[in-house]
């Protein structure tokens, strides 16, 4: 859980930073898809492994597309969703 909420903490502070520089409040805080979709997969990979803590029911995990439950017993559809709005924000250039 420390690593999952070190990440959160980084991106928030990112984000902070980027509205420090731009007018515009809804702008994305990445420079590129490929920056978008690492970040996105590592706190996705991260928010996993708190969820599989015996001690944790689900995980809600959001990028700034969707939100995703995760929970024990929906590894493959989840992540399969997962991995597919990763490569469609590659495939069209990110997010913002």
């Amino acid at each position: 859980m420390e690593y999952y909420m070190m990440w959160v903490a980084e991106y928030n502070e990112a984000w902070r930073d980027r509205g420090k520089q731009s007018v515009n409040i809804c702008e994305n805080v990445f420079f590129s898809a490929e920056e978008e979709v690492s970040w996105n997969v590592a706190g996705y990979l991260l928010a996993w492994r708190v969820a599989m803590a015996p001690e944790v029911g689900s995980v809600e995990y959001s990028t700034r597309q969707s939100w995703y439950i995760l929970k024990t017993g929906n590894e493959t559809d989840i992540t399969i969703q997962f991995l597919k709005e990763q490569l469609y924000l590659l495939e069209k250039g990110g997010s913002s």
